[in-house]
């Protein structure tokens, strides 16, 4: 049966929300439709900002199910698309050519491509600063995104000092949203629900900075203050917020964790782990990785606090998962394997639990930093280990 575009259109929609379907069956019905509408559109050759939002949506479909792969060649289209248009009206594609930029650079980010990500950002914001005179609160939010976006690069490279600059900017500019919220200068339905977010999480971001260079007064105020947010929208929303909850709540317990406070760092653990597994059930292909994040985190505790039962039971669930997912994406998940891997290795073994499985795990973390370049993972593992190698 020969479907029209609207038709197949509308199964990408549809096929999302049928309860009779898994969450793969659904992702497979909805790829082969946005698959044959994309196939029709060249062929008939519809204006090329229809096609891009086709591309675009689909995108954003596989991102939902973390195929970080099969993104690339659609944005990389994208891209393209918007950058031709803006040859003949830039005002109104020059910022979807920064749009694109900013969703590339992610990709670049989660693949560790951090040179092109940064790039990216960069222009991007380059492109944003020209229309904010025009439009200062449309594109005050989306300087503030990208800026974060740059801030959490920049963190991740360890360049603190440009990170804590730019985090400040982005909490400086998301109270000030609040503020307008709050006075009614800006009238959008629930945004100020959506700015408190913001604030909580560049509060966030900015405490998991000042944790990396043991700042940690600083940090536990900043995490309390986004905690205390949540908490409050998680009681209107908890649909939306319960994912930002559980991350802070994450980040709270290392922090707890690097100070020694262990007692508080578990039960926030343990809290958190209660969140995403409450997620996971519901969305497996989205929640999985950061449920395996708090129980590799807390098996990491419990192994500290000689509680080897309980950590071995939750390496186990956190190696499982990301078995899953380095399976499916190896590029963007080999490094949270090989934490996984050594961190339970080394239990096994300086315990003395079952040293020929530590041993196996350990050689498996090497093998993998090897094939991903990984030099400073391998150096980490020779010093402790280089024996197993000889």
């Amino acid at each position: 049966m020969l479907l029209t575009i609207d038709e197949l259109l509308l199964i990408t929609k549809t096929s999302m929300s049928d309860d009779s379907l898994t969450m793969q069956e659904r992702l497979e019905q909805a790829s082969e439709a946005f698959n044959r509408v994309i196939h029709l559109q060249r062929k008939i050759k519809v204006p090329l900002e229809e096609l891009a939002n086709t591309l675009i949506n689909y995108a954003l479909l596989l991102d939902d199910f973390n195929m970080f792969d099969d993104m690339f060649p659609l944005y990389i289209e994208v891209l393209e698309i918007y950058k031709s248009l803006s040859d003949m009206d830039s005002d109104n594609y020059l910022p979807k050519v920064a749009m694109t930029l900013y969703f590339l650079a992610k990709l670049h980010e989660t693949f560790n491509q951090y040179d092109l990500a940064e790039k990216e950002y960069n222009e991007a914001l380059e492109i944003y600063r020209l229309f904010f005179l025009k439009e200062p609160f449309t594109y005050g939010y989306r300087i503030a995104s990208v800026l974060n976006s740059l801030a959490n690069l920049h963190s991740t490279l360890k360049k603190y000092d440009l990170a804590e600059k730019e985090y400040n900017i982005v909490l400086k500019r998301y109270r000030f949203y609040v503020f307008c919220a709050r006075e009614k200068v800006l009238q959008r339905e629930n945004h100020g629900f959506v700015d408190l977010c913001n604030v909580a999480m560049a509060l966030n971001n900015l405490a998991i900075l000042h944790v990396a260079i043991n700042k940690y007064d600083l940090a536990e105020k900043e995490h309390n203050e986004a905690l205390e947010i949540l908490r409050t929208l998680v009681e209107k929303h908890p649909e939306a917020y319960l994912p930002d909850l559980a991350q802070t709540l994450n980040n709270i317990a290392v922090l707890h964790y690097n100070i020694n406070q262990y007692d508080l760092a578990e039960k926030e653990y343990n809290e958190s782990l209660e969140l995403r597994r409450t997620l996971a059930e519901k969305h497996p292909e989205a929640y999985l990785p950061d449920l395996a994040q708090t129980l590799n985190n807390l098996a990491v505790l419990h192994d500290d606090i000689n509680k080897y039962d309980l950590a071995e039971k939750e390496y186990n669930e956190a190696l499982l998962f990301r078995r899953i997912f380095f399976i499916k994406f190896p590029n963007a998940y080999y490094k949270q394997i090989c934490q996984t891997l050594y961190s339970f290795g080394d239990m096994m073994i300086s315990k003395r639990i079952d040293e020929e499985r530590g041993k196996q795990y350990i050689i498996e973390a090497h093998k993998i930093a090897t094939e991903n370049h990984r030099q400073d993972f391998v150096d980490e593992i020779n010093a402790k280990y280089g024996s197993f190698f000889k």
